[in-house]
């Protein structure tokens, strides 16, 4: 999804959802459950031009979530960028 906000101004919002269920991994010694994942990832950010598009600034942040019934495999990170751009 893009907001436009001015002409040298969007911001962008994402969203990603995936599950995982894996064959040959198990969580216990005797190989009898498996493991399965789901990761929700969810992002912002915004981008300006200036000067006539020659300058470009992005600001991004994501966070991601991994739910597992593997113990080793759960987590949850947090990301954030900042891009300075020059086109010539």
């Amino acid at each position: 999804m893009r907001i436009p906000l001015a002409a040298s101004h969007r911001l962008t919002l994402e969203a990603a959802h995936n599950r995982r269920r894996y064959a040959h991994a198990f969580v216990d010694q005797a190989g009898t459950v498996a493991r399965a994942d789901r990761r929700w990832t969810a992002s912002a950010s915004l981008t300006s031009e200036f000067a006539k598009a020659l300058w470009q600034l992005d600001l991004e942040y994501e966070f991601e979530d991994n739910v597992s019934n593997d113990a080793y495999a759960v987590y949850r990170a947090h990301r954030v960028e900042f891009t300075v751009r020059r086109r010539w």
